[in-house]
């Protein structure tokens, strides 16, 4: 089963990024699925790798030059946003 957080999580690039390549590459997940998530990862550690990538976000906006990158970088942040004070 997977629960409600790790389907939200799995609404948002970044966190996706994370699960499916990072800690795939890291030898934390298998495959990065939503149910390996949902079986491996607290919500406590969901919500602390999108804090993570809320403060890379924040930098990748301070940095944006170009209009169309910095509309990407912050629509990603308003949903990291939103997932953090909706599971926090």
């Amino acid at each position: 089963m997977i629960r409600p957080i790790v389907r939200d999580a799995f609404k948002i690039d970044d966190l996706v990024y994370q699960f499916e390549t990072v800690d795939v590459d890291d030898g934390l997940l298998i495959s990065g699925t939503p149910e390996e998530v949902s079986e491996k990862y607290s919500d406590d550690h969901i919500v602390g790798e999108a804090e993570n990538w809320l403060d890379c976000t924040q930098s990748q906006l301070d940095c944006a030059s170009d209009p169309e990158e910095e509309k990407i970088f912050r629509k990603e942040y308003s949903k990291l946003s939103r997932f953090i004070a909706k599971y926090r």
